[in-house]
C-alpha cells in the first residue's frame, strides 16, 4: 500500500504525481495489487482535510513534524528519516518493486463483500492468517472508502482541470485501526457498516482494506503492513488465483506422515481435538485424526488414518 501526504497549500505536491504513478506502475508490473490512499493532512489542511486522517499522520513522521509531499510504501521504517515517509521521488521504483514483491507476507484477504441499502455500505472483510506470521496481541484491520477524481479547489503548483485521487472519505474502522480477531483455523472475518454520502460519486469510490501491526506502538521499525487490497465501491475482489488451489496429499506409511505439496504449517489433531503434532517426524500411534493444513494462504482439513 502507498500511503501519500498532501495538501491544496502544497505548491511541490503535484510535482510528485508523476515519481507516485512510477511505483505504481512498477509494482503492478511486478505483479504485486498495489492500493493507494492520498491523506489530506498534516502540513496544512484544505477541504479534503478529515479528523481520522489529521489523527493518523502523527504516526508516521518522527515527533509529529510533518511535510509534503511525503509518501509511505507499507508503513517501512526509513532510518535515515526516522520515520515511514520520505519524499516520493527518493524511492526507487525498481528496487521497491523487488522488495515488495519478495517479502513473504502471512495474511491474506480473500473477499471484500459489500452491500448497499438506503446509503448505508455494508462490508464484510474475509481472509486468512498463517499460523506464526503474526502476534495475535497486535493485529489490527483498517477499513475505508475513498474516492477519485475529485476537482480541486485551489490547488497550488498545478493549472486549472487538476484532481485529487484515492481521497479518504469515509472510516469503517478506527484511523489507526480495530483489533483483529483470528479464528483457531486461522480465518478471520469482521462486518462493517457506515453511512455513505449523496455527493459522492460511487463509480469513483473504492473500499480499501489493511491488515496491519498497531501503528500506535512506539517503536517505529514494528510497524508495518501485512497486506492490503481495494475493491470498487459495491463490489468484490476481482483477483483471480494464477492457478488452481490444489490441496496437499496427505497419507501415512509405518506411523509417520508423509505429505505431497506445498505445507508452510500443519497441525494434527486426535479425534478427542487435543494437538498431537506439528512435524512429520513424529511416530504415531495407530488410529484416526484430523490434520489441518496451512499452505499459500489457505486452510485444508482431512482425516488420517494409520494403520
Amino acid at each position: 500500500i502507498l500511503e501519500r501526504f498532501t495538501s491544496e497549500k502544497c505548491g511541490n505536491c503535484p510535482g510528485a504525481d508523476r515519481y507516485v504513478k512510477a511505483d505504481i506502475d512498477k509494482m503492478k508490473a511486478a505483479g504485486l495489487r498495489v492500493s493507494y490512499i492520498m491523506y489530506h493532512s498534516g502540513y496544512y489542511e484544505d477541504f479534503l482535510t478529515m479528523p481520522e486522517s489529521e489523527k493518523l499522520y502523527g504516526y508516521f513522521f518522527p515527533d509529529g513534524k510533518s511535510y509534503a509531499p511525503a509518501m509511505s510504501i507499507n508503513r517501512t521504517y526509513l532510518p535515515k528519516e526516522s520515520a515511514l515517509v520520505q519524499h516520493a521521488a527518493l524511492y526507487d521504483p525498481k528496487e521497491w518493486a523487488t522488495k515488495m514483491k519478495n517479502d513473504k507476507q502471512g495474511v491474506k484477504i480473500e473477499s471484500i463483500n459489500q452491500k448497499i441499502s438506503d446509503g448505508t455500505l455494508e462490508v464484510v472483510v474475509k481472509g486468512i492468517a498463517l499460523k506464526n506470521s503474526f502476534d495475535p496481541e497486535d493485529l489490527y484491520l483498517t477499513v475505508l472508502v475513498t474516492e477519485d477524481n475529485i476537482p480541486a479547489r485551489s490547488q497550488r503548483g498545478a493549472g486549472k482541470g487538476y484532481k485529487h485521487e484515492a481521497v479518504p472519505r469515509l472510516y469503517l474502522t478506527a484511523a489507526t485501526g480495530n483489533k483483529l480477531k483470528v479464528e483457531a483455523d486461522g480465518s478471520f472475518t469482521v462486518t462493517l457498516r457506515g453511512t455513505l454520502k449523496s455527493t459522492w460519486v460511487g463509480s469513483q469510490c473504492h473500499v480499501v482494506a489493511i491488515v496491519h501491526p498497531s501503528i500506535k506502538q512506539p517503536d517505529r521499525a514494528s510497524r508495518a503492513v501485512h497486506t492490503a487490497e481495494t475493491a470498487p465501491l459495491g463490489f468484490g475482489l476481482a483477483n483471480e488465483p494464477v492457478a488452481p488451489a490444489q490441496a496437499p496429499i496427505v497419507t501415512a506409511e509405518g506411523g509417520y506422515l508423509n505429505i505431497l505439496g506445498r505445507v508452510d504449517a500443519f497441525e494434527l489433531y486426535d479425534m478427542s481435538g487435543a494437538l498431537v503434532t506439528t512435524t512429520v517426524g513424529t511416530r504415531l500411534l495407530p488410529g484416526t485424526y484430523i490434520i489441518r493444513i496451512f499452505s499459500d494462504l489457505r486452510v485444508y482439513t482431512s482425516k488420517v488414518i494409520v494403520r
